[in-house]
């Protein structure tokens, strides 16, 4: 069932999306566009599946997605802030896609997604909050590019955290951080134009790997 957001909905509406009984099928919602920010509204909906945010979006409120445990898609657009716990206990959630706007994660925005495996950070944020992504037990892989500090806490709980991937020009360590982590850190630079030719990659190909690194903020 496809739906579009409003200020309200019909009980058969709220049905879909916010019983708490199972459904034979989940619910997918299209944002306007003239809305600024996500408040709580769509907490507790554990049918909504998908959601497509409209680019006017910048802040998603507090606790605003909490508890939607078969939320797999959400394109993030253009927002530039996500408040505690917006995500949290999300469990159908496998990886989140920060857009190059992105500026703040606050305290426990992604606590607990269980499904999710990986995260790449870009470069535009500045701040990650208490325990972001704590307890999310799946989670094998992250990419920052952070120019802000990142502290132990950041992943509690992610015990089977594999690499923590970091471009040398843009991160600040904790030292905290480090002694936690020493063993998964692993500093990535852009390969060279003669290493990319020699994997057999075509100019086009190339092109297309410094365009991406160059918005990831990996040089």
């Amino acid at each position: 069932m496809k739906l579009k957001y409003k200020s309200s909905y019909t009980d058969k509406e709220k049905e879909q999306i916010m019983s708490i009984g199972p459904v034979k099928s989940g619910c997918d919602v299209e944002m306007p566009d003239n809305i600024p920010k996500i408040n709580s509204k769509f907490r507790e909906c554990i049918n909504l599946e998908s959601i497509i945010l409209s680019d006017s979006i910048t802040l998603i409120q507090k606790e605003a997605f909490e508890y939607c445990y078969k939320l797999k898609n959400i394109n993030l657009s253009n927002v530039e802030r996500i408040c505690d716990w917006a995500f949290h206990e999300c469990n159908s959630l496998k990886e989140i896609e920060f857009p190059n706007s992105i500026k703040f994660i606050d305290d426990n925005a992604f606590d607990s997604c269980e499904s999710l495996e990986k995260i790449v950070i870009p470069s535009s944020i500045e701040k990650i909050g208490y325990e972001a992504f704590c307890d999310c037990c799946n989670l094998k892989e992250a990419i920052i590019n952070a120019k802000c500090e990142l502290s132990r806490d950041i992943f509690n709980g992610c015990n089977i955290l594999e690499k923590i991937h970091i471009t040398p020009e843009s991160y600040k360590l904790s030292p905290d951080f480090v002694f936690e982590y020493k063993d998964k850190i692993e500093i990535i630079k852009q390969k060279t134009l003669d290493e990319l030719l020699d994997e057999g990659k075509s100019l086009k190909e190339i092109s297309n790997i410094y365009k991406n690194n160059k918005e990831a903020g990996i040089r």
